[in-house]
């Protein structure tokens, strides 16, 4: 299981969702150390947005969560056990804090 992040910016030229673009603008790419600080946040429960991360599937955050995220990602920095949790957390942190600055970008968590 391997989870990848990615900063998106979903352009609508028009009204229907045909005509809807996705352009990844920055991306950090999944590794086992992420997985494995994401089985220690799943088994305590309490940070909402990572629980929905899943390894099989891909979930898109918008600017609106990125706050509530940051917050998380900050819990979830406690957590970490290796300098290479903390390095992995702090990159999506930093694309969070992008995201949360421009309602057109997304955060896509892309799992296999």
């Amino acid at each position: 299981m391997a989870i990848d992040l990615a900063l998106c910016r979903r352009e609508r030229p028009g009204t229907g969702p045909r005509r809807e673009t996705t352009h990844v603008i920055a991306s950090v790419h999944g590794s086992s150390e992420f997985d494995s600080l994401l089985e220690l946040v799943w088994v305590q429960g309490r940070l909402s947005l990572l629980n929905r991360v899943d390894p099989v599937r891909s979930i898109v955050l918008t600017s609106t969560d990125m706050p509530q995220l940051v917050d998380e990602l900050e819990a979830a920095y406690d957590l970490a056990t290796t300098d290479a949790q903390r390095q992995y957390l702090a990159a999506i942190r930093a694309l969070a804090r992008v995201c949360a600055d421009d309602r057109g970008l997304e955060l896509h968590f892309d799992g296999d």
